[in-house]
């Protein structure tokens, strides 16, 4: 009796449970496989997003280098304005056929703050600021 979880059954459950998106697609960069958190970040379902060309529907460009971060746009199906913070990379499955791994993090309120961030440390918005030193507080 072999009592092992398989290898697939591990990675699924460890990809599925996390707060970060995740699309595998193929070679042509056709969407294989997303996990439940990045269906959860567009308002949409998995069979949505299969089949579909990744660098259209999420409006990357196509020529990013194999690895590569990138920062993008995009709205959910719920017509929700995101900022999606990305890493991919190129890699083989265990049949030897290359795929596009790509990992997303919301970074929608870091990005809305941006414009009192470059304020503040620019010296224009003196809210943050400590009214003795002068130093800007966090």
């Amino acid at each position: 009796m072999n009592n092992s979880i398989p290898h697939e059954l591990i990675q699924e459950s460890l990809i599925s449970g996390i707060d970060i998106g995740v699309m595998v697609c193929d070679e042509n960069d056709k969407i294989e496989w997303v996990n439940p958190f990045f269906c959860e970040l567009l308002s949409s379902s998995i069979e949505d997003l299969t089949a579909k060309q990744a660098t259209d529907y999420l409006g990357i460009d196509p020529l990013l280098p194999a690895s590569t971060n990138c920062r993008f746009k995009v709205k959910s199906n719920d017509n929700n304005e995101l900022w999606l913070s990305c890493f991919q990379y190129y890699g083989k499955d265990k049949n030897n056929n290359n795929k596009i791994i790509r990992y997303f993090i919301d970074i929608s309120d870091l990005q809305r703050r941006r414009n009192l961030r470059l304020a503040v440390s620019a010296g224009l918005d003196n809210s943050r600021m400590d009214p003795v030193s002068g130093a800007l507080n966090r």
